[in-house]
C-alpha cells in the first residue's frame, strides 16, 4: 500500500506525512502497535503482566509491517529504527544486554546496528530482503 487516505480512524497513529511509529513483541504470535509517538507504540504493543521484548521503528504507513516472529518487512520506503526495548508493566528501558528475563542477549544498541545492516542488504538487493 503506497498512498492511503487520511481518515478518522488513521489519523490517531499516521502522521500527516503518512509515517508511524511501529512497535512489535518479539515473540512467537507478536502483538504490535502503531502510534504517533515510539512511547505508545511501544507500550501498546508490550503492555503486558509479563516482561517482553519489543521493537520499534519509524516507517511509512502500509510499508512497514512486522511478522509473527516480531521481525519487520518493508518494501520501498527504508524505514528508521528506534530500538530493542524491555517493556514491563511498570517500566519502559532501553534493552540491556544480560537480563533476569531473557538472559544473555541483542542489546538494544546491537539491535540498532543489526537494522541498519538489514536496511544496506536491502538497498543492494532486487527482492528487498528485509530485517530478518
Amino acid at each position: 500500500m503506497s498512498e492511503f487516505e487520511l481518515n478518522e480512524k488513521t489519523l490517531e497513529y499516521v502522521h500527516p506525512t503518512g509515517w508511524t511509529y511501529h512497535a512489535v513483541a518479539m515473540d512467537l504470535g507478536s502483538s504490535w502497535a502503531r502510534a504517533l509517538d515510539p512511547m505508545t507504540a511501544i507500550r501498546n504493543a508490550g503492555g503486558w503482566s509479563r516482561p517482553v521484548a519489543v521493537a520499534c521503528a519509524y516507517g511509512k504507513f502500509g510499508d512497514l509491517e512486522s511478522t509473527q516472529w516480531g521481525n519487520f518487512t518493508w518494501d520501498q520506503w527504508e524505514p528508521i529504527p528506534v530500538g530493542l526495548f524491555l517493556v514491563t508493566p511498570r517500566s519502559i528501558k532501553p534493552m540491556p544486554s544480560k537480563t533476569k528475563e531473557f538472559g544473555k542477549h541483542q542489546d538494544c544498541d546491537e539491535w540498532i546496528a543489526e537494522f541498519f545492516d538489514a536496511i544496506e542488504r536491502w538497498k543492494r538487493t532486487d527482492d528487498k530482503a528485509c530485517n530478518e
